[in-house]
C-alpha cells in the first residue's frame, strides 16, 4: 500500500508497484503492472468507506434474522464480500445469497435490499432483484 495523489494505492494480489517502464510510483488506475493485474486505489473519504459501513450493516443484520440457523446465517454473511465486485464468484455468491434472505423471510430479505441496492455490482444486482 502506498500514499500518492491523496489516494491510498493498493496493489491487487499478483500486481507490481512498479510500472513496467521500472518507475517507483504506482500505475495509475486502469493500467496494469508487468502481472496483466490492475492496480486500484481506496479513496479516504470516497465511495469504498461506505461500501464497508453498508457490508458491516448487512453482516450484522444476517445474524439477527429469524428462520436461519447459525450456519446459514455465517454462509448469508460470508456471501456478501462477493455481491460488492464482479468476481467469479459473484453468480454463486448472489444465488446463495437470495435463497437465503428469502428463507429468511420478507421483512429480512426487503432489509437487505434498502442496505446493499447501492453497492453491490450489477451482476449481482440482476440475480437479486431482477
Amino acid at each position: 500500500m502506498a500514499a500518492l495523489g491523496g489516494f491510498i494505492w493498493v496493489a491487487l494480489p499478483g500486481s507490481v508497484w512498479a510500472t513496467p517502464g521500472g518507475s517507483a510510483s504506482p500505475t495509475p488506475v486502469g493500467q496494469y503492472g508487468t502481472t496483466g493485474r490492475p492496480l486500484t486505489r481506496l479513496t479516504l473519504f470516497g465511495e469504498e468507506p461506505k461500501i464497508g459501513a453498508r457490508l458491516d450493516a448487512a453482516r450484522n443484520l444476517a445474524m439477527e434474522v429469524d428462520g436461519l440457523t447459525p450456519e446459514e446465517k455465517d454462509t448469508l454473511s460470508k456471501s456478501l464480500d462477493d455481491l460488492v465486485r464482479d468476481t467469479p464468484g459473484t453468480t454463486v455468491a448472489a444465488t446463495r445469497f437470495k435463497r437465503l434472505a428469502t428463507k429468511a423471510g420478507g421483512g429480512a430479505a426487503s432489509a437487505f435490499k434498502g442496505i446493499l441496492v447501492s453497492v453491490v455490482s450489477e451482476t449481482a444486482k440482476k440475480i437479486l432483484w431482477p
